[in-house]
């Protein structure tokens, strides 16, 4: 299984809400693609969505995105980077950063 799709099995069994996104490419253009993760347009996961435009952290797994290369996954957000930029990480970290944020939202409602 890959790393995203880890995560998203992994915030389902922890009963996280998260948004998924998945768009593949065609056909035709999958032809010239290099790695698993290029056939996808938009392979994403946003978590702690705060309006239409902003959340807590998204993750994306897809054509062009840092670490895709290596099975890793980019993250954006609050949560998922660092200085400004996007971090790189792994299903794990990911969901680690995810249910401590989750958890501390739980612990005070």
């Amino acid at each position: 299984m890959n790393e995203i799709d880890e995560l998203r099995h992994m915030l389902d069994e922890a009963n996280i809400p998260y948004e998924s996104s998945i768009k593949e490419y065609d056909d035709e253009f999958i032809s010239y693609m290099g790695c698993e993760a290029d056939r996808y347009l938009r392979n994403q996961i946003i978590y702690g969505r705060t309006s239409d435009t902003t959340w807590k952290l998204d993750a994306i797994w897809q054509y062009g995105s840092y670490g895709r290369e290596e099975g890793l996954l980019e993250t954006y957000g609050e949560l998922g980077t660092e200085d400004g930029d996007p971090m790189v990480m792994d299903a794990e970290e990911a969901f680690r950063i995810i249910s401590e944020d989750w958890r501390r939202r739980d612990e005070t409602d």
